[in-house]
């Protein structure tokens, strides 16, 4: 089906679409909700401990002292932030501001409390 995975007149691809077009809300009708594309990566120094970093951005960007605490950074995977996306162990709230003021977020292993056994 010509046309249907792509809107060749105007240049513009599903892709584009999806990466530039504000998406609607689910959880408020009518409300545009922003979205963030972001790159997730992995401390080789501290296990379980990601960084997000916006996707334009390089690793070169991130405080001198966040890269001596990370070590080397490998990349993990890219990822689309929105309102309401379900993220494992971060607030995808929190997670999207601190990309919009800071560039970055830091994901902390979780704490793990000693004697304690299920």
């Amino acid at each position: 089906m010509r046309g249907f995975r792509s809107f060749e007149p105007v240049g513009l691809t599903v892709s584009w679409l999806k990466h530039h077009v504000p998406i609607m809300s689910p959880r408020r009708e009518g409300a545009l909700v922003s979205t963030i594309a972001c790159r997730v990566y992995k401390s080789t120094r501290r296990d379980e401990l990601y960084v997000y970093l916006r996707r334009e951005s390089t690793l070169d960007e991130i405080p001198e002292a966040l890269q001596r605490l990370t070590g080397r950074l490998e990349f993990v995977m890219d990822l689309d932030l929105h309102q309401g996306l379900k993220l494992a162990r971060s607030d995808v709230d929190a997670v999207m501001a601190s990309l919009r003021e800071q560039g970055y977020y830091l994901q902390m292993p979780p704490v793990q409390v000693k004697g304690l056994h299920s």
